[in-house]
């Protein structure tokens, strides 16, 4: 049959491979993407890209890149690794559904077969274009090179790759925020890298790291300082996203972890005095004494923290955490919900802000006497900073976090610091409930970190 492309289509599409997603919708995608593609695909080296979030690294490089490499060499294995094995298969079976929509399935027959007259013999279009399509591995049917590694194979940094060879890897956001709030989670990661680069790598076989800055010490990180070359793309210099969302980027985090993620910067970690958080579960079997606190919020940019804790076993604390935008009248569903999840029948709020009528309505509400729910208020008289710097702090290796805590909950409590001004409701609604709750023996207002 005639090819829908010309051998000049094919080397326009080589030179601008980001054209590769405009055949199948991607239309997002810019002459910078080409560029990023050239610099992460077209070597026999190991580089490196770090990107802004939402910038579509991995649209670009790791999808779209797979089908770019199949173009001009579908002998090559290639590897997909990525924090965890679902969320590499999830991208393997996204590039099969690429490469089996009809723009880019013809693309890669003209690359494959077309003669000078752009013509693809029918007996090509007869076979499939992959013999072999499971979960997480896809293997093209144009192969003659025989080996027990397929075309396409996704990997999970917590899998194991003993006996696995790949001609080419691809590293997308290998690194997450657990890296940013674990320092064994950080190690793991670089272990797990070095791996791969080192022993399933191919010797003399390329590699593409991608992903977002998450910590100075990140996995990331020590590649570059290793001597990995890196380019650095943050939202400044890609023009990528609108005005509208940089801001509400900047108004749904912390302005540290919007520094890594958009700015691909660190501020200085010498003055955050809260690191390393211990999780677990919760322990509804031991629990004892749960009580909860709510920090209201009432529009604007404040969230409402809601923050469940109680006693366990060997003097420690059970806590679990959880965020929410709007105001709190609109909230109390949800939060009656987390209630009963937790059994808990004690809540405290301060009632500086409403007199306390806030928490009037809450215990009004037909679900309180249901549950047996207790309401407690208090006026609060010390400085936020204080009582953060003194009860959180003086209990802060003693709580057992429940692993279902929201992470922007903790990431806003790992982020404090003492010149905190946004953005600080856990970390507030921690030191209150450890406070009023009588889970801390603290008898004094002195910050113990100082």
């Amino acid at each position: 049959m005639r090819s829908p492309y010309s051998w000049s289509d094919i080397e326009k599409i080589k030179q601008y491979p980001h054209l590769i997603g405009h055949l199948c919708g991607k239309t997002l995608l810019t002459p910078l993407h080409s560029d990023w593609m050239h610099w992460c695909l077209d070597h026999k080296e190991k580089h490196g890209l770090l990107g802004h979030r939402g910038s579509y690294k991995s649209t670009s490089i790791t999808e779209l890149g797979v089908i770019y490499c199949w173009m001009q060499d579908p002998e090559q294995t290639i590897a997909i690794v990525r924090k965890s094995y679902s969320l590499s298969a999830e991208m393997v079976r996204e590039i099969m559904n690429i490469a089996e929509s009809p723009p880019i399935y013809y693309l890669l027959m003209h690359c494959w077969y077309a003669d000078a007259n752009n013509n693809i013999p029918d007996s090509a279009l007869k076979e499939p274009l992959f013999d072999m399509r499971k979960e997480g591995k896809l293997n093209l049917s144009i192969r003659t090179r025989h080996t027990k590694e397929a075309s396409l194979t996704g990997l999970g940094l917590n899998g194991n790759f003993t006996g696995f060879h790949t001609d080419r890897l691809l590293i997308d956001d290998g690194t997450s925020y657990l890296d940013r709030v674990f320092d064994r989670e950080r190690a793991f990661s670089i272990m797990m890298i070095n791996e791969l680069l080192s022993n399933i790598l191919n010797r003399g076989c390329p590699a593409s790291i991608i992903g977002s800055s998450w910590h100075r010490e990140d996995a990331l990180a020590v590649l570059e300082n290793a001597g990995i070359p890196f380019r650095r793309y943050p939202y400044t210099v890609t023009g990528l996203l609108t005005d509208e969302q940089v801001e509400e980027a900047r108004r749904t985090q912390t302005g540290a972890l919007f520094d890594c993620n958009y700015l691909l910067t660190f501020t200085s970690t010498a003055d955050m005095i809260f690191h390393d958080p211990h999780m677990g579960v919760w322990d509804s079997a031991h629990i004892k004494n749960v009580k909860a606190l709510i920090d209201a919020s009432y529009g604007g940019e404040d969230y409402t923290a809601l923050c469940i804790a109680g006693d366990i076993p060997n003097g420690k604390i059970n806590m679990v955490g959880y965020l929410y935008k709007g105001h709190i009248k609109d909230l109390l569903p949800e939060i009656f919900t987390k209630l009963a999840q937790y059994n808990c029948r004690e809540v405290f709020m301060e009632d500086n802000a409403d007199h306390g009528y806030t928490l009037d309505s809450l215990m009004a509400d037909p679900r309180a006497k249901s549950y047996g729910i207790w309401g407690h208020s208090y006026r609060e008289t010390m400085q936020k900073q204080k009582k953060i710097e003194t009860y959180l702090y003086d209990r802060w290796n003693h709580i057992e976090w429940a692993k279902e805590t929201e992470p922007e909950f903790l990431n806003q409590i790992l982020d404090w610091t003492s010149t905190t001004k946004l953005h600080d409701d856990a970390a507030d609604a921690c030191a209150s409930i450890l406070r009023e709750g009588s889970f801390t023996n603290c008898g004094d207002w002195k910050a113990l970190w100082q």
